[in-house]
């Protein structure tokens, strides 16, 4: 499925990512963080939500990991009616190769239970399972019925329409222009902050100027 930009960036789309925007503020959207500053700024208190992929659970403290739940946010506006977008890993078999039968048995045994659950699970108990979300049905339910979060995991999963898709190459160009777009077109419409927030005669980092503990410090 080959990627084209369009010419303009859907209205309404900008318009509901302004909202999240506005809300974090510019300094907080347009922070680039340089690995996982979010999650360790989330993780010890700042910020009463965060945005991202089910993996990133799995740097979370162990013992703060049942403090929290997770949910679906929508993409699009068919979203709003149960469809939600999944990243979906594949194991492709090259129909060139001499023998597809030994591959189907190896890409058998990389997607089972024993394996890929194996790979999902946490090594120790002082470690979180991946939390990867499988498309085999029977490793989703195994990790869900040890798990909590899993469990909410899979009843998301389970309650949206499931359509895989693939697209070309030509989706990382599309991604790398349009973002710059998106992103251009949400700062701009954002109004730039110049106030210096100070908390024990240090100053606030920008990104998180935001947040309503720290609005209150404003001076």
């Amino acid at each position: 499925m080959p990627f084209q930009p369009p010419p303009t960036v859907d209205e309404n789309a900008i318009a509901s990512l302004l909202n999240y925007t506005k809300a974090a503020g510019r300094a907080q959207a347009g922070y680039e963080d340089p690995a996982s500053q979010r999650l360790q700024w989330f993780t010890t208190g700042s910020g009463r939500a965060l945005a991202g992929v089910t993996e990133s659970l799995a740097t979370f403290p162990v013992d703060q990991i049942q403090n929290y739940t997770v949910r679906a946010k929508p993409l699009a506006p068919a979203s709003a009616q149960g469809e939600n977008c999944f990243f979906v890993d594949g194991v492709g078999i090259n129909p060139r190769t001499p023998d597809t039968a030994s591959a189907q048995a190896l890409a058998q045994v990389m997607t089972s239970l024993q394996v890929l659950g194996q790979g999902c699970r946490a090594r120790t108990a002082d470690e979180n399972p991946q939390y990867l979300i499988p498309a085999r049905q029977s490793v989703l339910d195994d990790l869900a019925n040890q798990y909590p979060l899993y469990s909410t995991i899979r009843t998301i999963v389970m309650g949206s329409p499931r359509h895989a898709f693939t697209v070309d190459a030509s989706v990382r160009d599309w991604l790398t222009a349009q973002g710059a777009v998106i992103r251009d077109q949400l700062l701009e419409n954002t109004v730039p902050e110049n106030d210096t927030i100070v908390v024990n005669d240090h100053p606030i980092h920008p990104s998180l100027a935001h947040l309503p503990v720290n609005l209150a410090r404003k001076r």
